[in-house]
């Protein structure tokens, strides 16, 4: 059985870039979508790892259900090109057009948000102020000088983001027939998003109808990547990701590599490790340390990105003097 996958290039536009590609007339379900040029020095590719389909048990009920495992790839080419957010939304759509009957999201992995590539930055600011105080009057008059000072040290900790979250593409709906898997690189080190990202995704069918799965990708890359939108051969062209069909009753991609998963576990889909099939590398290199004391905090699970504290001290001081 030939290898699904999909892939889906990037040739740098500017800030902000959405992935787009087409089916050839008469195809519904394609093994690679679209191959990244050789010069593009920074690219993104999705590949469908594992496709399960069996049942699952839902509040008391037995239902068909399908597991999808996938591999994204954000790959730069030059060390100062890099994504700095990605979103990947997938949904998934009845065949015949039946919202009533579109599949339900029903657990992903990740399951939460995960901070990876935890930094933190402080900065010292110092405030100093004078004043004078005249006591007396005529030739026996004295002064006294306050000087005081106050020094504020804030630290923010960052880190890089990958969460996931359900979704659905009808607002008055109340099913989640969608996922949004986001990630967003640690904005201290700007060092990019992870290159890898592996995710799964469980979903509750209406029987064995045919169903499609639509993938977007919306990233957001470096400032200097805006260049090469100025020449018509390096600029991407708006098409649109064609939805793949997929086949409950039809082996299309035969591969159990990852999870592992043997025959009976497609009885009670319910009860597999969904958590355990995320992955995701670290953005490799810790940036050069810089004047604003950049300290790891890996080993600190509990600071959250954009955190905040600050400490403040005051120096007090007092002079006398005396005039004659």
């Amino acid at each position: 059985m030939a290898d699904t996958s999909f892939t889906i290039n990037l040739i740098p536009t500017g800030d902000e870039n959405d992935f787009r590609t087409k089916n050839e007339d008469g195809e519904v379900f394609r093994a690679v979508m679209v191959s990244s040029p050789n010069d593009s020095t920074l690219s993104m590719r999705g590949k469908i790892e594992e496709i399960h389909h069996g049942q699952m048990t839902h509040e008391g009920q037995s239902h068909p259900a399908t597991l999808l495992l996938f591999d994204f790839r954000f790959q730069s080419e030059a060390s100062r090109r890099r994504y700095c957010t990605a979103k990947i939304v997938l949904e998934f759509f009845d065949q015949g057009g039946v919202r009533s009957k579109d599949p339900i999201v029903v657990e992903m992995a990740p399951t939460m948000t995960k901070y990876l590539n935890r930094t933190s930055r402080t900065r010292e600011t110092k405030n100093s102020a004078t004043a004078s105080a005249q006591v007396g009057q005529g030739p026996f008059s004295s002064g006294l000088g306050f000087g005081w000072e106050v020094q504020e040290t804030r630290t923010s900790n960052y880190s890089t983001r990958v969460s996931a979250r359900p979704w659905h593409s009808d607002p008055s709906s109340a099913n989640e027939n969608a996922v949004i898997w986001s990630m967003e690189e640690n904005g201290h080190k700007k060092d990019g998003v992870p290159s890898f990202l592996q995710t799964a995704v469980l979903i509750r069918r209406s029987g064995n109808r045919p169903f499609m799965a639509k993938l977007r990708v919306d990233s957001k890359v470096d400032f200097r990547s805006t260049a090469r939108r100025i020449f018509p051969l390096t600029t991407d062209v708006d098409h649109i990701i064609d939805p793949v069909t997929l086949m409950p009753d039809t082996t299309q991609v035969r591969s159990s590599a990852v999870t592992g998963i043997r025959e009976d576990d497609l009885q009670a889909m319910e009860k597999l490790p969904i958590a355990q099939y995320f992955c995701v590398d670290e953005p490799g290199g810790d940036a050069a340390a810089s004047d604003l004391n950049m300290t790891s905090l890996s080993q600190q699970p509990s600071l959250l990105k954009s955190e905040s504290e600050a400490t403040v001290s005051l120096n007090l001081s007092l002079d006398n003097g005396t005039s004659a």
